[in-house]
């Protein structure tokens, strides 16, 4: 896994916004839903890091000599689709409080909830169960410098280039390097036109014979995920506070919410102040 980066600062809290069903099964379960990436609202990002990951390669054609280095390159380039269906399982959240674009894009217009996670607490959960906790990277060049990173090393593993013959053994060695420093980075490498969402992700690659794995339905879709327990680490339930997100009911919804939460050890019922009865 990649180590956090020297320019990442976790900050103190970590927000999840989701409707009331989300708040009533995490409550409950003391664990949370790491979704399959393919499944998300933006269906493409995987396709973005793995085209990221291919202009990089192509762009490496004049790095050696020899009269097949090019032909190999394109064939690696042209066998990143073998990518496409690793199972990456991401559980997503934002550094705002309250924020309007949150609110509308990932709960109910009848009034969604935001839960406060305590961020250290939250990050030895997941660390306990094999996810990494990273904020996702938006701006371009910062993509491509770490892709190129990752390219670059993946491609130092070919040795000789053999003037005829089949390339398939060097071309497979290369793809297990890229796939091993790909999938680490990949999950957290994000368009830059969904910066405002100032996220931060759990990911991590999970086996379709994992116990941890089971499903949820969406609409006419089975959507794999990743069962996330919250009390893994005994004595460090990281959730601290739930917003009551805009909406006409706010008052009842903070009322019967209240003897249940702080039973689960949930410290604080916070009412948002933004000025919408639906959202």
């Amino acid at each position: 896994m990649l180590p956090m980066p020297a320019e990442e600062t976790l900050p103190s809290y970590l927000y999840h916004y989701t409707s009331i069903q989300g708040v009533d099964g995490i409550i409950k379960s003391k664990a949370v839903w790491a979704s399959e990436l393919h499944f998300l609202n933006d269906s493409r990002e995987w396709k973005f890091a793995l085209e990221l990951v291919r202009g990089e390669v192509l762009r490496a054609n004049g790095a050696r000599p020899e009269k097949r280095w090019p032909i190999l390159l394109t064939r690696i380039a042209d066998s990143l689709e073998q990518f496409s269906d690793m199972r990456v399982c991401v559980f997503c959240l934002s550094e705002n409080p309250n924020q309007l674009s949150q609110w509308r894009g990932y709960c109910p217009p009848d009034g969604g909830y935001a839960l406060q996670f305590k961020a250290d607490l939250l990050r030895d959960q997941l660390h306990a169960q094999g996810f990494q906790l990273h904020c996702c990277d938006y701006e371009f060049q910062s993509q491509r410098s770490k892709v190129r990173e990752v390219v670059s090393a993946a491609l130092q593993t070919v040795g000789w280039i053999p003037e005829e013959g089949h390339l398939e053994g060097i071309i497979q060695i290369c793809l297990g390097e890229l796939m091993k420093r790909l999938v680490p980075l990949a999950p957290f490498l994000k368009h830059p036109d969904f910066h405002e969402e100032a996220e931060w992700r759990a990911a991590k690659l999970v086996n379709t014979d994992d116990p941890a794995m089971g499903y949820h339905i969406r609409g006419p879709v089975a959507v794999p995920h990743a069962l996330v327990h919250l009390d893994a680490v005994p004595g460090a339930f990281p959730i601290e506070d739930i917003t009551v997100g805009p909406g006409p009911h706010q008052q009842l919804a903070s009322r019967g919410l209240a003897p249940i939460v702080f039973r689960e050890g949930v410290r604080s019922i916070t009412i948002s102040q933004t000025p919408l009865r639906e959202i």
